[in-house]
């Protein structure tokens, strides 16, 4: 039957119609059943529009790219379709942090956006720059300069006299015109991403290396690591207090504590904690005996059952 057929697959497509469009591709529209040869036809059918779909949108599945466009609707406050430059500053600086923090990540950062494909949508419209691609490319690369410049500099230059009113004056005066679509907003994000990852690859060798861990304690912590990490791969102040608070009891000072070891641990100071850096934090727990967690954490690494009552927070040793 073709209803129960809609209702099982058509969420492995961002746009609900997309298995409809298939059907009536096949001239299949207004069928009730499906015959086994049928079925076999519009099967291959989907899969191929479901492979497109995936090379389209820079292989993310359509669930993540619906999750990708509520955080592009977070930004773009107008519903215009398109980023502009302060908007994408913005994008920037809360999804891509490392790239506002050093010289190199702000490099980085120049190179993913030099080489972004242009525009679909003012390649359509046509109304809002001559040249969409090299001047947004150099719009946000002085947002993220400008960034940098704010987050990132030294403390000399912080503190030096030379006028930041006359810098802030230069940058209004020389700002560009930008747009960017959601089709590059994806291939942002998978260019961000994918360098991200490559970061966490030889980040997590040294935690190991640093840690002394062996693979099965790395593949307990990686399990209860991803059981509790949101679809950004990072785990927020928030969850980690979650996971610890099934362990112990926690106030408001053992809170604290361990806010300041996220901003300690995390490479970009920010209260959130990727996989090398929560293998760090454990080793931190265990050899510092952390609120009295040593034992509990051991007992998690290790899969034993400890006696099931928290300890306090107040037994600081």
């Amino acid at each position: 039957s073709v209803s129960p057929l809609l209702r099982a697959i058509s969420g492995g497509f961002a746009d609900e119609g997309a298995v409809a469009r298939v059907l009536a591709s096949l001239g299949m529209e207004r069928r009730e059943v499906l015959s086994r040869d049928e079925f076999h036809r519009f099967f291959r059918a989907y899969r191929n529009a479901l492979m497109e779909s995936f090379r389209t949108n820079f292989g993310y599945a359509p669930s993540e790219v619906e999750r990708l466009r509520a955080i592009f609707h977070t930004y773009d406050r107008e519903h215009t379709g398109l980023l502009n430059d302060e908007q994408c500053r913005r994008l920037i600086e809360d999804h891509m942090p490392e790239a506002t923090m050093s010289l190199r990540g702000k490099e980085q950062m120049k190179a993913i956006l030099a080489n972004l494909p242009p525009p679909v949508l003012l390649q359509s419209t046509k109304q809002q720059c001559a040249n969409p691609v090299a001047d947004g490319q150099a719009s946000v690369s002085s947002a993220v300069d400008s960034a940098t410049d704010d987050e990132g500099a030294s403390s000399s230059t912080r503190g030096a006299s030379v006028g930041p009113s006359h810098s802030r004056s230069r940058k209004k005066a020389t700002k560009p015109t930008f747009r960017m679509d959601f089709h590059q907003f994806l291939a942002l994000m998978r260019k961000a991403y994918d360098a991200r990852d490559e970061r966490d690859i030889v980040r997590e060798e040294e935690a190991i290396q640093k840690c002394g861990y062996t693979p099965e304690e790395v593949e307990a912590f990686r399990q209860l690591f991803t059981s509790y990490v949101d679809s950004s791969g990072e785990m927020q102040m928030e969850t980690l207090l979650k996971l610890l608070g099934n362990l112990t009891e926690l106030d408001a000072y053992g809170a604290e504590h361990f806010r300041q070891l996220l901003v300690q641990f995390s490479p970009e100071h920010r209260e959130v904690a990727r996989f090398p850096q929560f293998l760090l934090l454990m080793k931190h727990i265990i050899k510092q005996n952390v609120l009295k967690l040593n034992e509990i954490a051991s007992q998690v690494v290790t899969g034993r059952p400890h006696n099931g009552s928290k300890g306090s927070s107040s037994s600081r040793g």
